[in-house]
């Protein structure tokens, strides 16, 4: 029996802000393929806020991409879009 693939949903906030640093800028699923996991580091408080809009994050975790060089952070539930291991965290 054929199951059908998991469509995975994307926060629009999250999306904008990688795809002004991304090659592709139309196709979702190739922007977020452009982005690796590179490290996460503890800012110390819960001051900073999540490009998919979540306030109050404490762990930066910081994904490159592999085409631009350019990097950013995004918080401990948006970084599972980039790096299964992460979903640990």
């Amino acid at each position: 029996m054929a199951t059908a693939a998991k469509q995975l949903s994307y926060p629009k906030k999250l999306t904008d802000h990688l795809k002004q640093f991304s090659v592709e800028k139309k196709d979702e699923c190739k922007i977020y393929r452009e982005w690796l996991f590179s490290y996460t580091a503890d800012s110390g408080d819960a001051g900073s806020d999540c490009p998919c809009g979540k306030k109050g994050i404490r762990y930066l975790c910081y994904i490159r991409n592999k085409f631009t060089r350019k990097e950013t952070f995004v918080g401990t539930t948006c970084v599972e879009f980039f790096d299964e291991d992460m979903k640990e965290v």
